[in-house]
């Protein structure tokens, strides 16, 4: 089979034309989130539309997930590929409406090519299948309530080789394809008897292709707080970045920005998910450091911040470091003998020491822009 390759648009585009958004005023704001559900819909006939423009067959659709008229009145609504009405793992397309109507698209769409997605085996043999291999691992299954829902499961592979420099820092971007496509039952198994894990039934064998556990392993060493778990978010292709999305609470780095706060920052993003080797990064090799150590500070900011979240929310019942749920965003490696910690709050941001070493020998910081807190 050909491969078929992956459509993806940035979000660059969109970034940009936020930033220079003009303020609504309340009554013009009330009346678009009136109407949220009719945009919605305009929203969804104008993606069925353009399907074609997407490079899927007349046999591809798209299912609405969410929907919110944001502050400035843009309409943001996400949708899930659909193949024949089945679910295509990791296809998403985000469609971003702005107060007159004017679309703009995000979206990872993968075309299917003409297959059939009639299951030759039924739902309930896979759950089956699942009851038996847990049986054989944990023990008998309590009689729980167990669900299979029939996916699209995309077999990935890069279309050019991944780099990084040594720093962790991105290279050349690489663009991914779906080699071949998969139907299967996807089995959730949540119990209090046995460990959580998804089971991944082939639809025309009946065997089990690929178990997940859902068990959060200790995947990081910070230098500070040792071996610990650190929430995480993964894409479909398996990749982490340093994001707890229950707590908004993201890590970033800017290394070789000179200033930072007019430069991008990048996301800490890891294949296989292990964070860190535990020893102390010395600031100003950064490019002959490895990826490990570089991540070491990032793994003591994320864990801190994730426990000080957890705190306010736990103890004292408070949403977040402003009380509404707002996102935070840490940075470690900030500058060279940046050891002054700082919640800036106009930006959302908290700047943290760049390695430890320093942290505990230079005695002289650098003291933030006084036009960068309010």
């Amino acid at each position: 089979m050909k491969p078929i390759r992956i459509l993806a648009l940035t979000l660059a585009s969109v970034v940009a034309a936020q930033a220079q958004l003009p303020t609504l005023s309340r009554e013009q704001l009330l009346t678009l989130k009136a109407r949220q559900a009719e945009r919605t819909q305009a929203a969804e006939t104008w993606l069925q539309q353009n399907v074609a423009v997407l490079q899927l067959s007349p046999d591809h659709s798209f299912k609405l997930v969410s929907a919110k008229t944001d502050r400035y009145g843009w309409l943001r609504a996400r949708f899930t590929e659909q193949y024949k009405g089945v679910k295509v793992i990791g296809g998403s397309a985000n469609v971003h409406m702005d107060p007159n109507g004017k679309i703009k698209l995000t979206h990872r769409v993968y075309p299917v090519p003409p297959m059939a997605v009639a299951p030759a085996v039924p739902a309930s043999s896979a759950i089956q299948a699942v009851r038996e291999a847990v049986a054989r691992e944990d023990g008998l299954l309590a009689d729980e309530d167990i669900e299979a829902q029939l996916v699209l499961w995309p077999t990935i592979e890069p279309v050019a080789a991944a780099t990084r420099l040594a720093s962790g820092l991105p290279g050349p971007k690489v663009d991914w394809r779906a080699r071949s496509f998969a139907l299967v039952h996807r089995i959730d198994v949540i119990s209090e008897t046995v460990p959580a894990r998804v089971y991944k039934v082939d639809a025309n064998t009946g065997q089990i292709i690929k178990v997940t556990s859902q068990e959060i392993p200790e995947n990081a060493n910070g230098f500070h707080f040792g071996k610990v778990n650190l929430p995480v978010v993964k894409d479909h292709n398996n990749v982490a970045t340093l994001l707890n999305s229950a707590r908004k609470l993201s890590t970033v780095h800017g290394l070789f920005k000179k200033n930072p706060y007019k430069g991008n920052w990048v996301p800490f993003f890891n294949v296989a998910d292990n964070w860190g080797d535990g020893t102390a990064y010395i600031w100003g090799e950064p490019e002959t450091a490895t990826q490990a150590r570089i991540e070491t500070p990032a793994v003591d900011a994320h864990y801190a911040g994730t426990v000080v979240l957890d705190m306010f929310q736990k103890v004292f019942g408070r949403n977040g470091l402003d009380g509404k749920g707002g996102a935070v965003q840490l940075r470690p490696h900030s500058r060279e003998n940046w050891n002054n910690a700082a919640w800036i709050h106009r930006l959302g941001v908290s700047i943290s020491a760049p390695s430890a070493t320093n942290l505990a020998t230079d005695s002289s910081p650098m003291r933030p822009d006084r036009s960068m807190i309010r």
